[in-house]
């Protein structure tokens, strides 16, 4: 069956907006709102508020060009979507690479992964390169690629093969990748890529506990 790509926002009906909003999605200290409340940004419409994302709706599916799942998607500096390998119909990795433009409604092949991969993670860097890490493809992976926007180069492995791990941007514009498993061990240490492609091991950091298909966010204080 064929697999379709959906990107647009969450619907939300006016009914399940609070009085107050519960979760404000503006950053601290990003002033009032720019909604049409005029000063204080309290009417319909304010940036961040239940109210200005009421009634929106699902856009058209947008078909992929290769069917997937178990692979990544990373917003580009340009607006686009990134997609990156995932697991195919009949359960094996692909490096498959596709690139998807919402406002056309296309999506279209890119520069295939050296390594076939599915549940690795992905980090958008500062100057917008995309990076991936880890992942089962031939086995558990502790490769690392790294992309340019034209091509897909290698950087030095990860400490230890790791599917099922997380990466995260840092704030001087690097990422960080933990967690994730192998047929030996659940490693507890993290791996930096930083901004030049350089990749290190930070001694003695520790995510404290084994974990694999977890979930993590970037703090505002990184």
């Amino acid at each position: 069956m064929l697999r379709r790509a959906l990107l647009s926002v969450l619907v939300l009906s006016t009914s399940a907006c609070p009085q107050d909003p519960v979760i404000n999605l503006d950053p601290p200290g990003s002033g009032e709102g720019e909604g049409e409340g005029g000063e204080g940004g309290e009417g319909e419409g304010e940036r961040g508020s239940c109210a200005a994302i009421s009634g929106a709706t699902f856009g058209p599916p947008i078909a992929l060009t290769v069917p997937r799942s178990r692979h990544t998607a990373t917003l580009l500096d340009d607006g686009r979507v990134l997609l990156v390998g995932g697991e195919d119909d009949s359960f094996l990795p692909i490096a498959a690479v596709e690139i998807i433009d919402v406002d056309a409604g296309t999506s279209v092949a890119g520069p295939s992964l050296n390594d076939a991969r599915y549940e690795h993670a992905a980090v958008k860097l500062a100057d917008g390169s995309v990076v991936v890490a880890g992942g089962f493809g031939n086995g558990h992976l502790d490769t690392i690629e790294r992309f340019d926007g034209t091509s897909w180069s290698r950087l030095d492995p990860l400490d230890a093969p790791r599917a099922g791990l997380t990466g995260l941007p840092l704030n001087d514009g690097g990422a960080i990748f933990f967690g994730g498993d192998n047929t030996v061990s659940i490693p507890t240490s993290v791996v930096v890529v930083a901004g030049d492609g350089s990749v290190t091991v930070p001694a003695g950091v520790s995510v404290g506990a084994n974990r694999r298909l977890h979930s993590a966010v970037t703090l505002a204080d990184g």
